[in-house]
């Protein structure tokens, strides 16, 4: 047998997310806010991110979003959003 995806998973922001989205140009945030709205934790398009277990990343040309997911409480947080070369430091 295989095991079945679960149907829901609760998306959280954190602060910084909060925070780092007000500074991303605008015709960005409405893609990034499609994306949060249909995320869903099992596509294989989005990275994972080595040494950091459990996050990934999405691309959104010169921006990266980091988030984690957690699949026994079946929550998505979603961590940071900026700019290539800033965010992956931010994770460390």
């Amino acid at each position: 047998m295989w095991d079945q995806k679960p149907t829901h998973y609760t998306v959280t922001r954190k602060k910084t997310f909060e925070k780092d989205i007000e500074r991303v140009p605008q015709n960005y945030r409405r893609t990034i806010e499609e994306f949060l709205n249909e995320l869903d934790p099992f596509i294989a398009a989005d990275k994972p991110l080595s040494g950091l277990d459990k996050s990934f990343s999405k691309r959104f040309g010169k921006l990266r979003i980091i988030y984690t997911v957690d699949s026994k409480c079946q929550t998505v947080e979603v961590c940071t959003v900026g700019a290539r070369k800033n965010v992956y430091k931010q994770r460390r």
